[in-house]
């Protein structure tokens, strides 16, 4: 942005060269983020069709070998998370294949909390037999340089997870970290082993999913289902590049012995936005050698509720606020690519250029595109001559093609959240009821650039001056619902 503004000072001329470069840098965007994004939905088609456990039970070799001896510590964080959402969650992994045999959970608890122990007592009784192991653990308050949030809870858990598991071999334990409400379909699991098992160089390896969120999307206010809907196409589609560098979101896998080799969980204010944190981490700390795989089987969220309309939508933006408040992880690749030598040039960029993607062009696209180019022509009349006017006009002009990869990126995910809501409802993880109608389509995609521009644009905008005066966040724990009705009967149905 400041980029911008200088450069009219110095040449009208610098001005239009960079004022060109990211409208065709933005159009190019726009188009991959279609390409990439019909290719996610294309392959969550392909791997709903096949059947991993059929897959996993065929396996030979060191394959089968690994995959009699894995088992799956499975990470819930929460802080004053409703008895009940925990529940829901526990209840969906419970319904698993091999949920006795393979799944170890860990109720990672807050000792901020007053009541969490009570809650993680709860929890293990009702839900002992369904397991073949629940471990609690509590992460204390006021560790020396850590910071409230996801991460300093994560690390403590899945530290003293490992110590409680002595009796297993490090190589042989897959960790799943999500958040409280996720809910999992059966082939999650089934496909994560079998990739983890069939893999090379299986230790240094990280597993992400696409995100959607069909729980609760037609209970909530239009605004709030739209900002979770451009976040679930930007994870789709930047999950399915297929290049080395790829950002988990919300729900990942991690080999054990690659957290361990890291030094698990950064958990001071640079790792506000653990999922990528933990990935850039890998990365520098193994000099490339980890790398991060897609599982194209859809992880279930929830959108945020209020107890009103306002509410709602207020902490969707308080929300956002935090996901983009991992803006410091920039920095942080630019530091760890002078610190970090024996690595090559090429990963070091690529990290750089989508940590660019994702933190910076939400705050700057619609400036440098729309707004800066306005005001400088109703400020200088140096654009109203030649050739600036000329440009100008053609631009505007050209600027009706970016309806193409939008009218594209809008069909794919209806397509797409169709697919996945389908394939929910074939595993019993979800109701026909909760397909999207017309009137949601039409009133959503009507609403999308105006929540682009205040839960993206704005709210990055928000973020950066922050960030300027503390590199610190309060932290709260989003709204959720509590047992919804569609949920109660995808339940009852599972039992």
């Amino acid at each position: 942005m400041v980029f911008g503004v200088v450069s009219h000072f110095i040449h009208p001329g610098l001005f239009m060269a960079f004022y060109l470069f990211y409208f065709v840098w933005s159009f190019c965007l726009l188009s991959e983020s279609t390409i990439f994004l019909i290719l996610g939905r294309k392959r969550i088609r392909e791997w709903a069709q096949v059947d991993w456990e059929r897959k996993c039970n065929e396996a030979s070799g060191d394959t089968a070998e690994v995959l009699r001896n894995l088992v799956h510590l499975i990470v819930l964080p929460n802080y004053k998370e409703p008895v009940s959402v925990l529940s829901d969650t526990m209840e969906f992994l419970a319904s698993h294949t091999y949920a006795k045999e393979k799944y170890i959970i860990c109720l990672a608890m807050e000792q901020a909390e007053s009541d969490s122990l009570s809650k993680a007592n709860q929890l293990t009784a009702r839900f002992s037999q369904s397991f073949k192991r629940i471990l609690v653990t509590t992460h204390p308050v006021g560790l020396p340089g850590e910071s409230r949030g996801k991460a300093p809870n994560v690390s403590w858990a899945v530290e003293s997870s490992l110590k409680l598991l002595s009796e297993y071999r490090m190589e042989d334990i897959l960790v799943t970290v999500c958040d409280a409400d996720t809910h999992f379909l059966n082939d999650y699991f089934l496909c994560l082993s079998y990739t983890f098992a069939s893999g090379v160089d299986r230790q240094n390896m990280m597993f992400a999913a696409p995100i959607s969120f069909y729980s609760n999307a037609l209970e909530v206010p239009s605004l709030v289902r739209v900002a979770d809907m451009i976040w679930s196409i930007t994870v789709t589609q930047q999950m399915s590049t297929g290049r080395r560098v790829r950002f988990p979101c919300s729900a990942y896998s991690i080999a054990m012995k690659l957290a361990h080799r890291v030094g698990f969980w950064d958990t001071g204010p640079e790792a506000i936005g653990e999922d990528v944190h933990m990935f850039l981490k890998c990365l520098f700390k193994t000099r490339g050698e980890a790398r991060i795989e897609t599982i194209y089987i859809p992880v279930g969220c929830f959108n945020i509720c209020g107890d009103s309309w306002l509410k709602s939508v207020r902490a969707r933006y308080d929300q956002m606020v935090r996901h983009l408040w991992g803006t410091f992880d920039l920095v942080y690749v630019i530091q760890q690519s002078i610190l970090v030598k024996d690595m090559s040039y090429s990963l070091k960029l690529w990290a750089f250029y989508e940590m660019i993607k994702v933190r910076l062009v939400p705050a700057t696209l619609t400036y440098s595109v729309m707004i800066l180019p306005t005001v400088l022509r109703l400020v200088f009349p140096v654009y109203s001559t030649e050739p600036y006017i000329s440009i100008f006009g053609a631009l505007m002009f050209i600027q009706v093609i970016f309806l193409f990869p939008g009218i594209g990126t809008s069909v794919a995910y209806e397509l797409m959240h169709k697919d996945i809501v389908t394939q929910a409802v074939a595993k019993g993880a979800a109701q026909p009821s909760q397909r999207r109608q017309w009137k949601h389509i039409i009133i959503d995609w009507i609403l999308f650039p105006l929540v682009s521009v205040g839960f993206f644009f704005v709210c990055s905008i928000h973020v950066h001056i922050r960030q300027f005066f503390t590199d610190n966040i309060n932290y709260q724990v989003a709204q959720k619902p509590t047992t919804p009705k569609h949920l109660q009967e995808v339940l009852v149905n599972s039992s």
